[in-house]
């Protein structure tokens, strides 16, 4: 295992400690974005995990949502031009994902490592993360903490519980993944994996502009931290979270027979986000039926049409698909 001297992390620790304690607000003076909810339409944190497959390379992904926000439950492998797994090791990448430096991590050029490119810098950049996906930025980040009980004991609550090992000359904080964060400790390019994590945001640093805003944790402290000037050329993690309260993409339908006593099934397609799907059949203006894919027509819906709306957490809005033909005794014979 690569590592650095203690009294360099020291210094890092403390200039953090610092930077998180005295900066609470982009005030023009390099201070630290102030915490911001992205206002998602979920507000429960769930301790459920799921998967969901990038298309791009067809890997697996767990995901979870907490607080208002649904994160990657696990760092990014997408093996983007420019990216490496720690010490050229692909076991390195199967455990802690892929490293970026700050430009790669954007998918922007890499000259912007070495200048200001804010201009490029989308409300919900997806950058190397998969479609329906952004790179996290400060105030994600912050929203998290928060969510934690603040910056202070964070770290521990959302590191992994296992995969950390005791940094030299410091005793092992061990975490206890309250949330299904499962943060991992995949170190930068020049070492200390299995000791510390760290992670780009994509809030670019506007009074430097070779610097961004990363975030770390280590494995003998509590906390999280927050450094709003690291070389944007340092090789880092990427956690993506879901662009939450953006309006549903997609369309769904109807298949089944418009008959009495007949199954209908929603087919959805291309329903943008990775949350939790919902349905609410309608009869008219009348909710009927369970959260299912299908629906068992009943009597009552004689003489009805039949409409089913689409929801998902982490998206605002609905898709309702268009009505079915009136609901009719099925003929004789059929």
């Amino acid at each position: 295992m690569n590592t650095t001297t203690k009294p360099v992390f020291l210094a890092a620790i403390f200039i953090a400690i610092a930077l998180t304690f005295s900066c609470s607000s982009s005030n023009g003076n390099g201070d630290v974005p102030s915490s911001s909810s992205n206002g998602g339409s979920s507000s429960s944190s769930s301790l459920d995990s799921d998967s969901f497959v990038d298309t791009r390379d067809n890997q697996i992904y767990k995901w979870v949502e907490i607080g208002n926000q649904i994160w990657m439950a696990e760092n990014l492998n997408y093996n983007a031009e420019g990216s490496q797994c720690f010490d050229n090791d692909a076991s390195n990448c199967a455990t802690y994902g892929r490293l970026y430096s700050w430009a790669t991590a954007l998918d922007l050029a890499p000259n912007c490592n070495s200048s200001t490119c804010a201009s490029q810098i989308q409300a919900y950049h997806q950058g190397v993360c998969p479609p329906g996906w952004h790179l996290a930025t400060y105030d994600d980040w912050t929203t998290l903490t928060n969510f934690a009980g603040d910056f202070s004991v964070a770290g521990t609550k959302l590191k992994a519980t296992t995969g950390w090992v005791a940094d030299e000359g410091w005793d092992l904080i061990p975490g206890t993944d309250d949330f299904g964060f499962s943060a991992l400790p995949g170190g930068t390019g020049i070492g200390m994996i299995g000791t510390w994590g760290y992670w780009w945001t994509a809030t670019e640093n506007s009074f430097s502009a070779g610097g961004a805003y990363g975030m770390s944790m280590g494995s003998g402290l509590e906390i999280v931290m927050g450094n709003s000037s690291v070389t944007k050329n340092e090789l880092r993690s990427v956690r993506c979270v879901m662009a939450v309260d953006l309006p549903l993409t997609g369309t769904v339908s109807i298949t089944g027979f418009p008959w009495v006593h007949e199954m209908l099934t929603a087919n959805t397609s291309s329903l943008g986000g990775s949350g939790t799907i919902s349905y609410q059949w309608m009869r008219g203006s009348t909710k009927i039926g369970a959260n299912s894919n299908t629906y068992f027509t009943q009597y009552d819906d004689l003489g009805s049409t039949i409409t089913v709306i689409v929801t998902r957490s982490g998206n605002s809005g609905s898709v309702t698909s268009a009505p079915t033909a009136v609901i009719q005794w099925a003929p004789i014979g059929g």
